[in-house]
């Protein structure tokens, strides 16, 4: 079973439970920022990534952890008052996960282990 499938069958299951799921973003995260889709639907939403993030957490009903000290970072990422399209939801869905992590693949987490 990929990775992705897996989540997929937990995320299920979770919510059959009604086990409310937390989304969270890493560091590594910025990898998937470079994917173009993911940038150009930043600029169409006037939004920054965290907080496009974030929104994405609260459309698929999960509780989106934003993780950050920085005050002027706490202030953006709960500016979430833009929805996001049935359509920008499935192109966000579809987006091929981050197969190589660069400097972070030194994580077990980040490198299949």
């Amino acid at each position: 079973m990929e990775n992705r499938e897996v989540w997929i069958a937990l995320e299920g299951a979770c919510r059959r439970n009604d086990i409310l799921v937390e989304a969270c973003a890493s560091i590594a995260d910025k990898e998937v920022l470079k994917k173009s889709v993911i940038t150009e639907m930043v600029r169409t939403h006037s939004a920054s990534p965290g907080t496009l993030c974030v929104r994405r957490a609260l459309e698929l009903d999960t509780a989106g952890a934003a993780q950050t000290t920085v005050p002027w970072h706490m202030r953006d990422n709960a500016g979430v008052d833009f929805g996001i399209s049935g359509k920008d939801m499935e192109t966000l869905k579809a987006v091929a996960p981050v197969r190589d992590y660069g400097e972070y693949r030194v994580f077990p987490v980040f490198n299949g282990r």
